[in-house]
């Protein structure tokens, strides 16, 4: 669970020279750190600089083996849209990399992803107004999305900053549960739900189980 102690795994993991560190059912776990989901800032400048070093050589690594490798370009595609921006970047370091240089058609993906201002920073002032807008016709379709974004925010075991993100995610929680039942959907509550059973947060599934029932509560037949 320490950050301190993975970066400093990953710092050696990237000197590697004559392992494959790709194969022997580790690429998951490796392909992680291309997104650069901890704050590098906490390190110190040695050891930030060799952190940089071995995620460049992690993002090189993978980047030789796109040419051949249609799942990870689709994975890196994906990584492209994420909410999260430290893993859009880890996409376009990567797909930089391609062998004999990045297609067109990719090259203009990474070009667009360019602005995309999604990130945690954002998402507070976003969620408010979203919540002005979450049960207006014109607007509601797109509050609802934001909301359903960000409570997946820093749900994943590399999360940089969970104290921050954690916050985020009770905030879309509050949001989703003002639905007025008008609006209500199957697929936002089943969703909700998902996100209590699995969030490690104890604030963040107290703050869903709340907005659950009230939805079920808004909704006569849900309340079984």
């Amino acid at each position: 669970q320490d950050w301190q102690v993975r970066s400093s795994a990953m710092i050696v993991l990237g000197k590697l020279e004559k392992v494959d560190i790709l194969e022997k059912g580790h690429r998951q776990q490796l392909v992680e750190w291309l997104a650069d989901q901890i704050n590098i800032n906490y390190l110190y400048l040695i050891d930030r600089k060799e952190f940089q070093l071995a995620q460049t050589r992690l993002a090189s690594l993978f980047g030789s083996r796109l040419k051949n490798d249609p799942d990870l370009q689709n994975l890196l595609l994906e990584w492209l849209r994420s909410p999260r921006w430290p893993t859009r970047l880890g996409a376009v370091r990567t797909l930089l990399q391609w062998p004999g240089g990045t297609p067109k058609d990719i090259l203009q993906k990474i070009l667009n992803s360019l602005n995309d201002k999604r990130g945690l920073d954002s998402y507070p002032a976003r969620l408010t107004a979203a919540a002005y807008l979450i049960n207006r016709d014109t607007y509601s379709k797109e509050a609802i999305q934001l909301g359903l974004e960000a409570l997946e925010y820093g749900t994943l075991p590399w999360e940089y900053f969970p104290n921050e993100s954690r916050e985020v995610r009770k905030q879309a929680a509050l949001l989703l549960g003002t639905l007025e039942p008008v609006r209500y959907d199957q697929v936002i509550y089943d969703k909700l739900l998902k996100a209590m059973k699995a969030d490690e947060d104890p604030s963040v599934r107290d703050t869903l189980y709340n907005v659950l029932v009230k939805l079920a509560g808004s909704k006569p037949s849900m309340a079984h």
